[in-house]
Formats: C-alpha cells, sequence, structure tokens
C-alpha cells in the first residue's frame, strides 16, 4: 500500500510538472520537470522492489551497446548531413532517456506486478497518450478537428510500440534506440517523407 501511494503521488508530480511545462511559465516548469524526474526515478528504484531489480538487470544487460552505438552512428552523421550534432545528446536526455525510464521500466513494470506485464504494455500505453494530450490541453487549437483523435491514437500507437520492445527485450535499451532514431530522422528527411519520423513521435 505504501508502494503504491508512493509511486501515485511521484508519477502525478511527473505529470503535473510535463502539463505545467506547456503553460504561460513554460520554461520554469519544463526546466523542473527535466530536473527532478531523475530523482523521482531514483527515489522509485530504491524504494520499490520490483524496480530496484529490473533496473539492476538492465544495467548488467549488453543491450546497452546497442543504444550506445546508435547514440554515436548519429553523433558522426549530423556533422556529415549539416546538422547541429548536440541536438542528439539534447533528444537522448529528453524525450528519449527520461520517458523511455519513465513509462517503460517504471510505469509497465510497476503496474505489470498486479496485471502481469503484456497487459501493463497496454495500460503504459493509454498512460503515455494521456501524457502527451497536455500538448492540446495546453495548447488549444494546436490539433484542430479530426486532427485530435489522430493524435491521440497516434501516440498511443507509437507508445504501444515502445511498450512492446521493452516487453520483448526486459529493459529500455531497444526502444529507446528507435525512439532516438525517429526524433534524429525529423530534421533531415525529404520534406515528402516527413510524415514517417513525424508519425511515429510523439508531437
Amino acid at each position: 500500500m505504501r508502494e503504491t501511494g508512493l509511486f501515485v503521488i511521484l508519477e502525478t508530480t511527473i505529470f503535473i510538472l510535463f502539463y505545467l511545462s506547456l503553460s504561460a511559465y513554460a520554461n520554469i516548469f519544463f526546466y523542473l520537470y527535466m530536473g527532478i524526474s531523475p530523482l523521482i526515478f531514483v527515489v522509485l528504484i530504491s524504494q520499490i522492489r520490483v524496480l530496484k531489480e529490473n533496473a539492476v538487470q538492465s544495467l548488467a544487460s549488453k543491450d546497452m551497446i546497442i543504444f550506445f552505438s546508435v547514440m554515436v552512428i548519429w553523433l558522426f552523421l549530423y556533422p556529415i548531413l549539416h546538422q547541429y550534432a548536440p541536438y542528439v545528446v539534447e533528444i537522448s536526455y529528453y524525450p528519449v532517456i527520461l520517458e523511455e525510464i519513465n513509462f517503460r521500466m517504471i510505469i509497465a513494470r510497476y503496474i505489470g506486478k498486479y496485471t502481469g506485464l503484456r497487459k501493463a504494455t497496454v495500460l503504459q500505453a493509454i498512460l503515455f497518450a494521456v501524457f502527451y494530450l497536455s500538448v492540446p490541453i495546453m495548447e488549444p487549437g494546436s490539433y484542430p478537428g479530426i486532427y485530435l483523435p489522430i493524435f491521440i491514437f497516434d501516440t498511443f500507437g507509437i507508445g504501444l510500440v515502445y511498450g512492446a520492445l521493452y516487453y520483448v527485450r526486459k529493459n529500455i535499451y531497444l526502444s529507446a534506440s528507435l525512439h532516438l532514431t525517429l526524433y534524429a530522422l525529423s530534421p533531415i528527411v525529404p520534406a515528402g517523407l516527413g510524415f514517417i519520423p513525424y508519425t511515429l513521435t510523439e508531437v
């Protein structure tokens, strides 16, 4: 019961900070979200046994090399493609690492303790869509008409894809690699193909 209360309170804090990061005081809350989230992750992982066990397994996984290899490849390619290389590092932290740890490694794994990881994969995708509902809620008109249900379906779908990769590997490295790649593709794909990375990223 104590674990559940801690989980709900701290996850609610993350969601509220993210929603407020799109408010009139966006900069303050965005940096709070970026800075406080890792501290919340540490508290949750250290206090909840199932999360601690999964974190230890993830740190021991050889899949870690996949994520760092993908990151290095993009850091090499961006200057060649005349793109701003630090952008790769920026997106590696936010949204990639923050979201993959939170939704896949923490939310899916914690809910999975009660429902099984398969059902938890769907539930974390729903929460992922709720998380990004912050955009149309806090910025009315950003997704008018038919674009709003498409946006909701899109964020749920990509949350399900990332969650499925986590379900298969039981760590975040493969899903984080895909997440990073899709964001890194966004600035460089030809205009006619731009829908591909934009459809498969959250906003």
